[in-house]
């Protein structure tokens, strides 16, 4: 058990192993070891944390059982989870809690496998014959001893990472190093995985090292994974400092949370909004944000509240000819034009004439929050439980927004899509020249979610070597350099740092938007490098149950 590795040898006790308090005891340190890893991420922002975290996972799957690995990970993996996204309470108190044992599947079975491979692939062969006690008499090479350390991250990555990217690519070790964007130059060439791939490789190699009581195998991979880090940073494309600089207006309304609001709540936050957006243009920016959904009405709904929405605000948009792009509902119609199909989350682009011009349609729709998946093969029951009354339609294009026409092309991305690379890449292919999110995380209003939500921003500038523009609707508001740094902050009053206070309040800011932007590495072939870890871990599980099966020939019936 997992003591052993703090005592010296021969201390412990040989019942330990098997006796429930050891049992207990061990599943502590799982706990624990959760516990650890959640202090990476925001409210707390330890980064160190991701290193003592990762070793106790090394020594709770190395040499164990593959289904006792599997849930000491399930248990580490799961207490990471519920204090890490302890924040989605704000909009049920069960959801971190229904959460964390979905996401620690993809975790245990990560466990499961290494502990399967250090079973089977650590060891030589005839020192596995030999037993457990010559196992801890082999003195392994460290060569071996690191080799294992990176097979063990690269699994992390493939199974517990990239296995679970589309579904919620949130808080990836990568992302702990955000107020440390020059460590993460790394994601312009391989994506945030390849950070990721380093922290775990670090901690699994701190782990073997406690395990076995050895460091050049730990040396050597701190070593190796510095080079990585380095070789990131020379890597990092220059970005073109003669680029031309547009100026952007972000109007941030503080209103709170209104997804089913009444027409005097869709009143007030026209008013806030308007009144803002008035003091705004005279500051003549080249193109003004609004946040997600603004105002709770659609746009183009045909009724009266939105007909003086369309009339007042273009009146303000014609009067100073200038252009808007704005979150609002909207309506997905059919491919005929004869019927709507449903609403859509959608950046609105308004010409200087008042005039749609274009419009980007949330294209990954929050599960639960603005569709029910399967909702056809739920019981009712469960259905009437967890809908949040709409299903909204998904948007299919990734056409950038013409900002500033001919000239700045926008990467739109609407809420949580910013955590997902594959949006803004795919916009990057289309000739976007800068990025922008729109959102609004007034549904956690006291949490450290928009502070989550930002720290993923940071890695989406940083691989596509572009400014960022990003509107909130009660924070967050700023302008992120391709080199990840955070700067001309939409500042409110307040104590906390300036880019976590919440607060209403308009800014001029400027980025700028390269003619033709050069896609980086990752642009280009996307998440290559998860895939080579998912397969360089399918070989090694291959070589592992090819190792299985010859020691059970060896020790068959036939051949004793």
């Amino acid at each position: 058990m997992i003591l052993e590795y703090f005592l010296p040898a021969g201390k412990l006790n040989e019942k330990w192993r098997v006796s429930a308090a050891g049992t207990v005891i061990e599943f502590a340190f799982a706990a624990a070891g959760g516990a650890i890893c959640a202090l990476a991420f925001a409210p707390f922002n330890q980064a160190w944390a991701v290193l003592p975290a990762m070793a106790l996972a090394m020594m709770l799957f190395f040499r164990r059982r593959i289904w006792r690995a599997f849930a000491l990970i399930y248990v580490w993996s799961a207490v990471w989870t519920a204090i890490s996204f302890f924040w989605l309470r704000e909009i049920h108190p069960a959801i971190p809690f229904l959460l964390a044992p979905v996401m620690a599947v993809f975790a245990g079975v990560w466990g499961g496998s290494a502990a399967f491979l250090s079973n089977q692939l650590f060891f030589p062969r005839q020192v596995r014959m030999q037993g457990f006690e010559a196992e801890n008499l082999c003195r392994v090479p460290w060569w071996r001893e690191a080799a294992f350390a990176a097979l063990a991250a690269a699994g992390y990555v493939a199974v517990y990472e990239y296995a679970r990217s589309y579904m919620l690519p949130w808080n990836f070790l990568s992302a702990a190093l955000w107020r440390h964007s020059e460590l993460l130059f790394l994601c312009s060439t391989t994506g945030g995985a390849g950070v990721s791939f380093v922290l775990a490789w670090w901690g699994m190699a701190l782990g073997l090292a406690v395990c076995r009581r050895s460091w050049k195998g730990l040396i050597f991979s701190l070593a190796a994974g510095a080079a990585m880090l380095g070789m990131g940073i020379l890597l990092h494309p220059e970005f073109p400092e003669d680029a031309p600089v547009f100026s952007a207006g972000l109007v941030q309304g503080d209103i709170s949370q209104r997804r089913n609001a009444d027409e005097s709540q869709a009143e007030e936050a026209l008013e806030i909004y308007l009144d803002l957006t008035r003091k705004m243009v005279k500051e003549k920016p080249d193109i003004i944000f609004w946040p997600e959904t603004a105002v709770p009405y659609p746009f183009f709904a045909n009724i009266p509240f939105s007909a003086r929405y369309r009339n007042e605000l273009g009146e303000i948009i014609y009067n100073n000819s200038q252009r808007m792009i704005i979150g609002t509902l909207d309506f997905a119609l059919s491919p005929a034009r004869d019927r709507v199909l449903g609403l859509t989350n959608t950046a609105l682009l308004l010409n200087e004439t008042a005039r749609p011009e274009g419009r980007f349609d949330k294209v990954h729709r929050v599960p639960f929050g603005e569709y029910v998946p399967f909702r056809s093969w739920l019981p009712e029951f469960i259905v009437k439980y967890i809908d949040m009354d709409r299903d909204l339609v998904g948007g299919r294009s990734f056409t950038p927004l013409e900002a500033v026409p001919g000239r700045a092309r926008a990467g739109m991305m609407v809420c949580f899509e910013d955590v997902f690379p594959y949006v803004p890449r795919e916009e990057v292919r289309r000739g976007a020249n800068f990025l922008a999110t729109i959102t609004n995380d007034a549904w956690y209003p006291v949490s450290s979610e928009p502070e989550q939500h930002l720290a993923n921003s940071i890695m989406r500038a940083i691989e596509c070597n572009l400014y960022f523009v990003r509107t909130g609707n009660n924070g967050g508001s700023c302008v992120i350099t391709p080199r990840g740094k955070i700067e001309q902050i939409l500042e409110v009053p307040g104590t906390e740092r300036p880019e976590v206070r919440r607060g209403r309040g308009f800014a001029k800011v400027y980025f700028r938007a390269p003619e033709k932007a050069e896609p980086t590495f990752f642009n280009r072939y996307g998440d290559w490098f998860s895939i080579l870890c998912l397969g360089i871990y399918i070989l090694a599980l291959s070589g592992g149950i090819a190792e299985w099966f010859a020691g059970r020939r060896r020790v068959s019936p036939e051949r004793v």
